[in-house]
């Protein structure tokens, strides 16, 4: 538990506290996210504009763009419901004459703030309403063109859903290896991630058709209650120390003024803003923008510079080294070229040696012949006179 100090807690009884409720409608139409509440125009050419999903420095997904409207009472918020109903994507199929045919979000934030002249924000809760719209089979529905186009959208966005709330649910047990959760994958659980990750609270509620035609997909649905319901969802403690913007009224005028130095741990009943979640950067003022922007700028110079010191020691550290695996590469070549040169040598004095070895062996046959031919000239005698001295001596 929080405790609050006796001196603070004073303080906050003397403060005059007052609400201000901000209300958006939109849709996720074939993964193309439209707001609701902007003026349609009757030209058939003009078609709608589409919203981008962005993240602020929190990390919380926002759709930009998107219009906040302040209502003063009931009246007026079920007035806007109904026109954002006017505009939402319905068709006819053969299982339902008005088959919602997108994802809407209808939003509800409740800022708590200090009556004074620069009322500051003590609080920024949201509560989100989202129709799924139901998972269909087209072989019942018989839907084909756009029609299945829309089915199969809705289907696989469901389908992500599904996972996501499975993969929560293997992540919570420890003996397990954690998963991946593809919240990314659609843009409906990308815009609820908050919800699901300790930023918010999630709740599911079922619609079933007891009729026996429809027993697959009521079999279905209750298979994905079953795990959504085993999910155990835990609330993280936020401060509001990550941006500070300002919400913008009517005139142009900032209503509210972010005190960034405020958190949640200052109030006796921080407990109730669990789910609090930051103003979007898109309605900040004017002033704001422009010192937010010098300030990212500072900061993008800072590091940048950082940055170019970095690749500077990157730098240096790479040619040393690449220098150092050069001698080595030079050193063990120089040690391949001798040994092949010595290689070469022997091979070449081998070759020498040969040849002289012929040389001389070609040299002393000849002089043995020479010698040889001396020899038998001194003693050779001419056949005349050896007849003749036969022939003496009988």
């Amino acid at each position: 538990k929080n405790f609050v100090p006796l001196e603070v807690f004073r303080t906050n009884m003397h403060q005059r506290t007052q609400a201000s409720v901000w209300i958006s409608f939109c849709e996720i139409y074939n993964e193309y996210v439209y707001d609701l509440l902007n003026v349609l125009s009757t030209s058939k050419t003009q078609k709608r504009r589409i919203l981008r999903i962005c993240e602020d420095q929190g990390g919380s997904s926002y759709i930009k763009d998107l219009k906040w409207i302040n209502v003063q009472s009931t009246e007026e918020a079920c007035k806007i419901l109904k026109i954002g109903n006017k505009n939402r994507s319905f068709a006819c199929t053969r299982m339902n004459e008005q088959s919602s045919r997108s994802h809407s979000i209808f939003s509800i934030r409740l800022l708590r703030l200090t009556d004074e002249h620069q009322p500051h924000v003590l609080g920024v809760s949201e509560l989100s309403f989202c129709d799924l719209a139901g998972s269909e089979r087209c072989n019942k529905t018989q839907a084909f063109g756009d029609r299945l186009k829309e089915a199969g959208n809705i289907n696989n966005s469901l389908h992500i859903l599904g996972k996501c709330i499975a993969a929560l649910k293997q992540n919570q047990n420890p003996k397990m290896k954690p998963s991946y959760i593809p919240f990314r994958e659609s843009k409906l659980t990308r815009l609820f991630q908050p919800f699901f990750c300790g930023k918010g609270k999630a709740c599911m509620i079922v619609n079933i058709n007891q009729h026996a035609s429809t027993y697959e997909e009521t079999l279905h649905v209750m298979k994905f209650s079953a795990i959504a319901k085993e999910v155990i969802q835990t609330i993280l403690p936020k401060s509001f120390g990550y941006f500070p913007p300002n919400l913008v009224g009517g005139d142009g005028k900032p209503v509210v003024h972010f005190d960034a130095n405020t958190s949640t741990d200052d109030f006796p009943d921080s407990n109730k803003t669990s789910t609090e979640e930051e103003v979007d950067i898109t309605i900040l003022s004017h002033e704001d923008l422009l010192k937010t922007t010098e300030n990212l700028k500072e900061k993008l110079v800072a590091e940048r510079q950082s940055k170019l010191l970095l690749e500077v020691k990157i730098r240096r550290e790479m040619a040393e080294e690449m220098f150092r695996q050069l001698l080595e590469t030079e050193e063990a070549w120089r040690q391949v070229v001798l040994h092949n040169r010595l290689e070469d040598m022997k091979d070449s004095y081998e070759e020498k040696l040969e040849s002289k070895f012929e040389m001389y062996k070609e040299a002393i046959k000849k002089h043995a012949y020479m010698c040889a031919m001396e020899q038998i000239e001194d003693h050779y005698v001419p056949v005349e006179e050896f007849l003749a001295e036969q022939e003496k001596v009988e």
